[in-house]
């Protein structure tokens, strides 16, 4: 039977990886693509989060789709800090909006806002987003009608919004907003929690920061100039029992009325009004107790419909309506561009919500993607079911948040902050009730022979996850295909495909799974070790880019000279002495081979003193004068960099425990960087060394020996070989050292806490039973019947390594 092999436990895990489980065929811009889904997942009740690429385009996508239809998947406005004017991250709102039963599930960016140089707005208002914004039915700004229309105004724009029945609305609508009393008319509000021109009538609300003083404003040459002591201000509070509503009318009580203002604060209002001109006018006939009504909404210019609003965006254009793709909604130059894209799309019910994301990056994961115009994401949205789509911000603030994170790759290094956007939210009760089970990867493929635990998610009875990285299910499959022990499933021969199934308490989830051949390798290729340490062989097989560990026992090891390294039954690496040897292992028909090289060190230290042939660096205003058996002679005259740099490339030998370096400088040294670099760290990696904690800089005149950490694990192979690069002194600047210095190299060393650690014995004239032999497999061999070879030498409770080079008969 051919030996079985066994995944390390918790890499086993198959994981979401980018594997192709289905295609769609998309046409875009007349041509047709093949449309990978990469990952499918539900990450909360009615949500699902997928992400698709389009190779040959290329173009990475990401797509939430929420059911609006499911009682406990709601989406909501994010507003930056619940404050206008600023900007936040998305992983951080989702943070600090998630409480019980109002758990974050994903999202996405939201509408253009206010950044510098955008006249006469960013003279008052950067950061405030532009068009209409509505959270949980409480206006935050208005789609302008009149003074300050943004990108054509409202006919030219449209709005993304969810009414109280969970319907979408993704279309051109207009805004208006009222006030009244029996002391007033019914009375226009121009704009909201933004500026009051002349003869205009504002409302502020808690979006406002309370204590920002209001902003009544006159234009003088394309600038915002704030003008006070011609409006009339009026606090309110609302009426007992009184909520924010968009679409229907609230009530408010006057508290204070202010004349001849304009300077003045929210504080502990629920709203204020601030009139100029005849508005001023009009607000001076109402008295404190008076009771206003404030209504507001936007209402449909294609039906005429005024819905009540809880959650609204302003998007820049209908791209899309019943299917269609709307020409000036994508012609429009900010469209028509290749960029990172953000889109919000609803199906022809308008109960299902569609959050699209399109990068343009190139992604460590997924690869290159080129970004699109609207007219592509209106193509990829159809073939996904939606009908109807506006676009908002795109470019560097285009990012999908899902489970607490950014998941695309934006155009910065780093996600953006963000003044706006929509997030899903989970508002279902806490339950651990598990009620069904499903495979967390797309698509199961595993190499012959090994053993794995599939991932698996567990939902409660709400759609909710209740565990991301459920085990305490038993999986079942035919015995053609392998067999299975509890959560593990092993494979047999390849190539093959089956179902597996996982059960759990009475539910069961059944996926394909393909047994797909892969060639095992030995992950570190070549290995470096010395005579102490012992490596446990890294052996893996990698499928759909995702790393399969395997057991090293489970392999067969042959060493071509095993008096240099060896692999023992426990799957270790052994370095027994200087030299160079090939070791191979193999499983079914596969193998593979890696070089080893053993070296030991002959002395506990092993100093880089010869600097002959090291180059020198210094900063402007310092001149070498004499360079000689590591010994700098230079002028210091005041320089802007106190920097001397020495460069050479050097490997250090074996497998050094710790570095030091040894020094004297006749100018005070505040620190010293080291460039070190290994194997899995090839570029430059400086480690900065100062002095110890009760110091604050290297004297000069004295000698000095500092440690200098080493640049990966002592323990990790990976780690070795070291090379050093550079060694530069950072020097303390002071006028006061200028004239001629030096600075004295005496060497750097590398430690070893085993060296010379192979003894070779000639002959055997001990007799005491206190000394012990022992193979390199643990047994005891009688001191009088050694052949020649490597063996523990056990003396009391010590013991080493010793090459025994002749035969010892019996005497």
């Amino acid at each position: 039977m051919i030996p079985q092999c066994y995944l390390l436990a918790l890499s086993s895990l198959f994981l979401l990886t980018p594997t192709l489980v289905s295609a769609e065929t998309v046409t875009l811009s007349g041509k047709d693509y093949q449309m990978n889904k990469l990952i499918s997942k539900d990450i909360g009740p009615g949500t699902n989060y997928t992400r698709w690429r389009i190779p040959e385009y290329p173009l990475n996508i990401n797509v939430l789709t929420v059911d609006l239809n499911n009682p406990y998947a709601n989406v909501e406005t994010m507003q930056a800090n619940e404050s206008l004017g600023t900007t936040e991250l998305l992983e951080h709102a989702s943070a600090r909006l998630t409480a019980p039963m109002h758990k974050a599930l994903g999202g996405a960016n939201g509408n253009f806002w206010c950044v510098s140089g955008q006249q006469p707005w960013s003279d008052l208002l950067i950061g405030t987003s532009f068009g209409g914004n509505v959270r949980n039915g409480k206006i935050i700004t208005e789609t302008n009608a009149y003074s300050d229309q943004w990108c054509g105004g409202p006919q030219a724009t449209c709005v993304i919004a969810c009414d109280s029945y969970k319907h979408m609305w993704i279309e051109p609508m207009h805004w208006k907003g009222t006030i009244s009393s029996p002391k007033i008319p019914t009375t226009e509000v121009i704009q909201i929690n933004k500026v009051v021109r002349e003869n205009e009538l504002g409302l502020y609300n808690n979006f406002y920061p309370a204590t920002k003083v209001f902003l009544p404003v006159n234009q003088i040459d394309n600038h915002f100039v704030i003008t006070t002591g011609d409006a009339t201000e009026v606090y309110l509070k609302l009426v007992e029992a009184q909520k924010w509503t968009t679409g229907t009318s609230m009530r408010a009580i006057v508290t204070e009325v202010r004349q001849n203002a304009g300077n003045g604060n929210l504080g502990q209002s629920d709203l204020a009004l601030v009139g100029r001109g005849g508005y001023a006018a009009v607000l001076n006939q109402l008295t404190p107790g008076d009771e206003i009504t404030f209504d507001n909404g936007w209402t449909s210019y294609s039906n005429g419909q005024r819905p009540v609003i809880e959650n609204l965006l302003q998007g820049l254009s209908l791209c899309m309506k019943d299917g269609v793709k709307i020409a000036e909604g994508n012609d429009n130059s900010y469209n028509n561009t290749s960029y990172p894209r953000t889109a919000y799309g609803s199906s022809a019910d308008g109960k299902t919500l569609y959050i699209i994301t399109a990068d343009k990056a190139t992604d460590p994961v997924y690869g290159t993607s080129a970004g699109c115009n609207t007219d592509v994401i209106c193509d990829i949205a159809a073939t996904l079911g939606c009908a109807n789509l506006s676009a908002v911000d795109g470019g560097g603030s285009t990012q999908m948040l899902v489970e607490g994170k950014v998941i695309n790759k934006t155009t910065e290094s780093n996600p953006r902050p963000v003044a706006n956007g929509w997030m899903v939210f989970s508002t279902a009760p806490e339950s651990s009730e598990i009620v069904r089970l499903e495979f967390a990867d797309t698509r199961l493929r595993v190499p012959p022979y090994s053993s794995s635990m599939p991932a698996i998610i567990a939902y409660n009875q709400y759609g909710d996850i209740v565990d991301d990285l459920f085990m305490d299910f038993e999986l079942n499959c035919d015995p053609s295909l392998g067999q299975c022990e509890g959560n593990t499933f092993i494979a047999g021969r390849g190539p093959n495909k089956g179902i597996l199934t996982a059960s759990y308490n009475g539910i069961s989830v059944s996926k394909e799974i393909e047994i797909v051949e892969s060639q095992v390798k030995v992950k570190l290729n070549p290995i470096l070790i010395d005579n102490s340490r012992e490596y446990f062989v890294e052996v893996v097989s990698l499928i759909d880019d995702k790393e399969f560990n395997y057991d090293p026992t489970e392999l067969s090891w042959t060493s071509d000279d095993p008096d240099i390294a060896f692999v023992d039954h426990h799957g270790l690496l052994h370095g027994l002495k200087e030299g160079s040897t090939i070791i191979r292992g193999s499983i079914g028909d596969f193998s593979d081979e890696v070089p080893v090289t053993v070296e030991i060190a002959p002395t506990p230290i092993i100093k880089i003193n010869d600097w002959d042939n090291w180059k020198t660096t210094v900063g402007s205003g310092i001149k070498v004068n004499s360079w000689n058996g590591g010994n700098l002679g230079f002028n210091y005259s005041s320089p802007r960099l106190a920097k001397i740099t020495f460069t050479k490339e050097q490997t250090l030998y074996s497998l050094p425990d710790r570095l030091s370096l040894t020094f004297t400088s006749s100018i005070p040294v505040k620190s010293i960087d080291v460039d070190l670099r290994t194997r899995n760290d090839s570029k430059s990696n400086t480690i900065t060394v100062t002095p110890a904690e009760e110091e604050t800089i290297f004297s000069a005149g004295i000698s000095h020996t500092v440690d200098i950490p080493l640049p990966g694990e002592v323990w990790n192979l990976a780690t070795y070989p070291i090379s050093l690069y550079k060694i530069a002194f950072n020097l303390d600047k002071n006028p006061s050292y200028n004239g001629q210095h030096t600075i004295q190299l005496d060497y750097f060393g590398a430690h070893y806490n085993h060296y010379s650690s192979v003894e070779k014995i000639t002959t055997d004239h001990e007799k005491t039973g206190s000394v012990r032999y022992y193979n390199l497999q643990g047994i005891q061999v009688d001191e009088k019947k050694l052949s020649p070879g490597v063996y523990i030498r056990m003396q009391g409770t010590s013991g080493r390594k010793v090459i025994i080079s002749i035969n010892l008969t019996s005497r």
